[in-house]
């Protein structure tokens, strides 16, 4: 049934003429797949783009109707509390990466207008990738505010892969690019938010390349 229902979307999505771009990029095993939030079109749009099995960090709010409730965890969907710290989300996204799997976490936590400049990004899919020590894989997603738009032309829903960012930048690199930013005289004095904050900017750069290659 999970396969089917992927089948049924994709076909949904192919009246649209959409489009995956770099899929090859995502590992066999388990990475934090990192992607920006601009319509409700996102998640379904990644679910059946990646052939495997992913688990998606949700706002805690659509769980609120058992029946959804229930539809969304069987398609991988689990709770998170927005707008605060939320351990539990966290530690159940850590236990599917030690089971080899794919998480997917939408950097801004909301949804953001295209081209808006202020953005404010969440450190959860950085946290995850470093306390998992798994690659983060950078995902851009262009068009699908506008998949059903009656103010313009329509525009193609795309789904752009990037190259993963492996554990050995979130250990290191992050480190350092953060220790140099905020001036600090050691990387071990830059303590694990610092790391998390420079691996997050890192990947949303990669983000908004992926969407101007297009």
């Amino acid at each position: 049934m999970y396969r089917f229902c992927k089948k049924i979307l994709r076909a949904f999505f192919g009246l649209f003429a959409w489009r995956v771009i770099g899929v090859e990029n995502l590992p066999d095993g388990a990475c934090v797949v990192a992607s920006n939030h601009i319509s409700f079109w996102d998640g379904p749009l990644i679910w059946a783009a990646i052939k495997q099995k992913a688990y998606f960090m949700a706002k805690s709010e659509l769980f609120r109707r058992p029946l959804v409730a229930k539809f969304l965890s069987w398609a991988g969907a689990f709770a998170v509390r927005r707008g605060k710290s939320d351990r539990g989300a966290i530690n159940k996204a850590l236990g599917y990466i030690a089971k080899d799997k794919k998480v997917v976490v939408y950097i801004p936590g909301t949804r953001i207008r295209p081209g808006k400049k202020k953005v404010v990004l969440k450190n959860g899919a950085a946290m995850i990738a470093i306390r998992g020590q798994v690659p983060i894989v950078p995902v851009a997603i262009v068009g699908s505010d506008r998949m059903f738009s009656l103010k313009g032309p329509r525009v193609r829903p795309t789904v752009i892969f990037g190259k993963p960012i492996p554990p050995e930048f979130t250990a290191s690199q992050a480190a350092v690019a953060a220790a140099a930013e905020n001036g600090s005289a050691s990387v071990s004095g830059l303590g694990n938010h610092g790391c998390y904050e420079a691996l997050i900017r890192t990947v949303w750069q990669e983000i908004t390349a992926l969407q101007e290659s297009l």
